[in-house]
């Protein structure tokens, strides 16, 4: 009952002319910076901090929690209607996405990113509720060893799921390694792999690789099947709505995926990276049409974006409740409070229960507003396709060059964006799969600053992966995951 009252406060407090327009303008915020390639939650959040100074603590939180999961939601588009991500989250939803828009299903690809991620967002903020004090004392069981097997585990995946062919895969994923090795050694500082450019000291930022690999690989792409006549189709889009047979095909990954970016952004440092891809494997596990992941399946997208979703309200937890940031948008967002003059931590939710339970009932309201703002442009950003392509290929470029620019000021990004594209051409031309190499880049330098921080921890013994409760049962999984469909399949087999 307690909790009935907090949330009926909370409510009246959001529906308030100033709080109800600030979350107006957050969410807007953050569905642009989600949007345009190289930007994200992260520069949202950086963008609107500053004007924060003085506000009502509450209404400024509304804002600034409505930037993080607006930039969710705008992140599936360009990934669905340009193969575009805009952050290393919507990587995974360009897997299903893009070929569902080549098919001219565009429209159909967005309402049901559209829909999976309201309902992700919306299954993750009913768990903060009811789960909270007792998740983020789950999340403290996760230390270096941990992590080290959660993130082997992903790259696994990564590897044996994301193409037909296991060796042009895995190859992928050893290249994107090699990248994340890159720059300094986090340990020691010694320099690695730069060839005497100061500019890579600080590694190789995984805006400027998706940009190239994904952007600019695709315009050299789309521009020669332009020429040979070959291009996008665009429906007419009548509803954004899936129709009940489709709803029934994406409802299980819709489900799974939610749980599991709720359950991965309780973690600090995993993200909806992560989670999106955990999200995507196990419902290619368990779907009926499998054999069509990657080629156009919303079961893909819906298992992507309710993840990507999901993790927010996760994320959410560590940093309300521990004073943990779950992710680097809610590092962000710790500084925010802080600023404001709030402490995270245990006694937040007993010492500030009108704020903490506020923005908890704004997300619900801001979702919902998202998710009314994206039925009513749908049909504008779908039309976009109608841009011939010569115009619409340089306005892509455009958004790139200067995405790529902004991260350091520098052309150097831009000079390296345009040797991905390069490389991305020859890869998608020779079948060897993306995704692995920007998956792995993004998880690379987390494993090893998890992994030699495990090391040092047992001084140098391996057999701390294999005491550890939680690392063992996560090795499992990732063998179950990877060995149990090819027994079932040589069971069914030798049955027949």
């Amino acid at each position: 009952m307690e909790i009935l009252h907090y949330l009926s406060d909370g409510l009246a407090n959001v529906f308030t002319y100033e709080t109800v327009l600030f979350l107006l303008l957050g969410v807007f915020v953050g569905q642009i910076v989600g949007i345009l390639p190289g930007l994200g939650p992260v520069t949202g959040l950086a963008l609107l901090i500053p004007i924060t100074f003085g506000m009502n603590p509450i209404v400024a939180l509304v804002m600034l929690t409505g930037v993080y999961y607006g930039a969710m939601f705008g992140g599936a588009i360009t990934s669905i209607l340009f193969n575009t991500p805009g952050d290393a989250a919507a990587v995974v939803t360009t897997f299903d996405g893009y070929p569902l828009t080549k098919q001219g299903k565009a429209g159909v690809a967005i309402g049901t990113a559209m829909f999976s991620s309201a309902i992700g967002g919306i299954v993750s903020v009913i768990l903060i509720i009811l789960l909270a004090p007792f998740l983020a004392k789950v999340a403290l069981a996760f230390g270096p060893v941990e992590y080290t097997m959660l993130i082997a585990v992903s790259l696994l995946l990564i590897a044996g799921l994301t193409s037909k062919s296991k060796v042009k895969s895995a190859i992928s994923t050893m290249l994107g390694l090699l990248l994340a090795l890159v720059g300094q050694d986090p340990i020691t500082g010694t320099p690695r792999f730069t060839f005497g450019f100061f500019e890579l000291f600080t590694g190789i930022d995984f805006v400027i690789v998706a940009l190239g690999l994904f952007a600019v690989a695709e315009i050299i792409i789309s521009l020669e099947n332009y020429k040979k006549g070959k291009h996008n189709k665009v429906e007419k889009v009548k509803s954004v709505i899936p129709t009940k047979e489709n709803f029934k095909r994406i409802l299980p990954p819709i489900r799974n995926g939610s749980l599991i970016g709720f359950g991965v952004g309780l973690l600090p440092g995993a993200g909806a990276t992560i989670a999106s891809f955990l999200s995507y494997s196990v419902a290619k596990r368990f779907s009926k049409s499998k054999e069509k992941f990657g080629e156009g399946n919303m079961e893909g997208v819906a298992a992507a974006e309710s993840a990507n979703n999901g993790s927010v309200g996760g994320a959410m937890v560590p940093m309300l409740t521990l004073g943990i940031p779950g992710s680097n948008s809610t590092a962000i967002l710790l500084g925010g409070m802080m600023i404001l003059g709030l402490q995270p931590g245990p006694m937040f939710f007993t010492n500030h229960p009108d704020i903490a339970w506020t923005v908890i009932v704004s997300m619900f309201v801001g979702i919902f507003l998202l998710l009314i703002m994206n039925t009513v442009l749908l049909r504008g950003f779908v039309q976009i396709l109608k841009v011939p392509y010569s115009i619409l290929s340089i306005m892509i470029l455009v958004l790139a060059f200067l995405g790529a620019y902004s991260i350091h000021r520098s052309m150097f990004d831009v000079f390296l964006m345009g040797i991905f594209g390069v490389v991305g051409y020859f890869m998608k031309k020779h079948d060897f799969p993306l995704a692995p190499m920007v998956l792995t880049l993004v998880l690379g330098g987390i494993l090893e600053q998890n992994l030699r921080r495990a090391l040092t921890i047992s001084d140098g013994s391996y057999s701390v992966f294999f005491t550890s409760p939680i690392s063992v049962t996560l090795l499992l999984i990732g063998g179950g995951a990877l060995f149990l469909p090819v027994i079932f399949n040589k069971a069914k087999k030798s049955i027949k």
